[in-house]
């Protein structure tokens, strides 16, 4: 279990799969993803269990019921006769919700009908795709969203997804994250642990309610965006140079340092190194070295411009490259013995050069909620290093 500040005052139970909508919210332990309340009408006593645990008491008493009290505002799935190793899947199978009903789709429920699920389910997915709809997961573990009919019913990282599980047949539209190794967290992390970091971030306790990744999952990069992947699936990073770029010798600056900022301020003690070398056309690895920051989280910010001058005040903008990664590269903590930056980045070398890179007092997340322009407490403009052409 979890503590909410703000749950549904009915939650899903074995007892009830189909809640309602319920207010108000009431503070209290609720179960976590993948688990359900055992007796949700004493949810504050009641223990949580996988919900494929309520399958084997509730399946038959739920299938005789779906003909009868079934939506018919979307062409539902049927029922086919549930093998040993599907009932006993701990994840939820899902399908993508279609538009409601007219008379020109009616034909669709008699459709929904046909047993013959694989060949419906290509038909539904070949009118998703027309009508321009996000694809569902065709698994997921984020079985504790609310009911919906449409995207719009569900918070903005989730999608409203059909649900195939039995024991959710009478409501089968439920908001899931589309990431299939992801769940609705009211409480996640704004700085959640990703492929190449060189330690767990270290970030405020401030609540990010949204898609987080599964117990053992991961980002693949440094972006909240990002696919989840077990932690021994993450891209392989080797040190430099990697054999994988032997064939682009063309390039003088694959596998090398081709950039670099010195950070300093005529108004504090703080300096630094970062630099920033060519892994692939694509990637870049960013290091840095700095020194005399006080304790405590300081966020680093790549900066539009490369012009210092002013005290470190015509920095322009946070640069925001054509991918999907920010100029913020995070937080570097303050230590007496030196602070240092570790970080991989989706850019290409013409998204770097020329630019200015910033540390801040303020953490990332305080960088990012500001009411008014900030002074950094150093900064550089990031310029090409020396190369030997071969």
């Amino acid at each position: 279990q979890e503590f909410l500040r703000c749950g549904s005052s009915c939650p899903v139970g074995c007892d009830n799969p189909s809640p309602r909508s319920c207010t108000p919210c009431r503070a209290g332990c609720y179960c976590k993803n993948g688990f359900v309340f055992n007796n949700s009408s004493d949810w504050r006593n009641s223990e949580c269990i996988p919900h494929e645990e309520c399958t084997k008491t509730t399946t038959s008493t739920l299938a005789p019921q779906t003909t009868s009290t079934m939506r018919t505002t979307t062409a539902p799935p049927p029922l086919p006769t549930a093998r040993p190793q599907q009932q006993q899947a701990a994840a939820v199978v899902t399908a993508p919700v279609q538009p409601r009903t007219t008379t020109a789709s009616a034909p669709r429920l008699n459709a929904a009908r046909d047993p013959a699920p694989s060949a419906r389910l290509v038909a539904d997915q070949d009118l998703m795709m027309s009508a321009g709809l996000s694809m569902c997961p065709s698994s997921t573990s984020d079985v504790s969203g609310r009911p919906c009919n449409f995207n719009t019913d569900c918070p903005s990282d989730q999608l409203c997804c059909r649900s195939l599980v039995l024991p959710l047949a009478i409501s089968p539209q439920r908001c899931v994250c589309p990431d299939a190794n992801a769940a609705w967290s009211a409480c996640g992390s704004l700085c959640p642990d990703y492929c190449g970091s060189s330690s767990t971030p270290v970030c405020s306790s401030t609540c990010n309610a949204g898609c987080a990744c599964l117990p053992g999952f991961i980002r693949t990069r440094n972006d909240i965006k990002a696919p989840c992947v077990r932690r021994d699936q993450c891209p392989g990073v080797v040190p430099e140079p990697q054999p994988v770029f032997a064939s682009a010798n063309n390039d003088p600056f694959l596998s090398h340092q081709i950039a670099v900022a010195h950070l300093y301020s005529v108004s504090t003690p703080v300096r630094g190194r970062i630099s920033f070398s060519k892994l692939s056309p694509t990637t870049l690895r960013v290091h840095g070295l700095l020194e005399n920051l006080p304790p405590g989280p300081h966020a680093i910010v790549v900066h539009q411009f490369g012009d210092i001058s002013m005290n470190c005040t015509k920095l322009g903008p946070m640069l925001l490259p054509r991918s999907s990664t920010s100029g913020l590269l995070g937080d570097v903590h303050g230590r007496q013995d030196g602070s240092e930056l570790l970080r991989l980045l989706e850019w290409t070398a013409e998204d770097v050069v020329g630019r200015s890179v910033a540390v801040y007092a303020e953490s990332t997340m305080e960088w990012s909620l500001r009411q008014r322009e900030l002074q950094p407490f150093a900064c550089g403009t990031i310029g090409v290093t020396k190369f030997k052409r071969k």
